[in-house]
């Protein structure tokens, strides 16, 4: 598959917190301290494919899973233990109103 090279414009949307919500744009912007997040650990592991779910990324998760839960509403919250752990998508029930809470998060 041929690539093309498009400019795009990159913005810091800390100041503009308020004004992204899951509804508009698919993600949240949230402060959480994390105790796993920049440890040499998390990084040296994960610079390679790892078979099965290495201990720092079950901390990392026990970490995320709460915090995801209590934003997203979601009666579970399924970590995926390959690529991309950041990708997060969201199910929505078919219950009325504006903002149907979450069934389950896919992490």
């Amino acid at each position: 598959m041929p690539m093309e090279p498009y400019e795009i414009v990159i913005r810091d949307l800390r100041t503009a917190a308020d004004e992204v919500s899951i509804e508009r744009q698919g993600f949240i912007l949230t402060s959480h301290a994390s105790d796993v997040a920049r440890t040499p650990e998390i990084s040296d592991t994960n610079l390679e494919l790892q078979i099965g779910l290495p201990p720092i990324n079950q901390a990392y998760y026990d970490e995320l899973l709460p915090l995801i839960q209590r934003i997203s509403g979601a009666r579970e919250v399924i970590p995926q233990a390959t690529g991309s752990p950041f990708a997060i998508a969201i199910a929505r029930s078919a219950r009325a109103g504006p903002v149907p809470r979450a069934l389950f998060t896919w992490m």
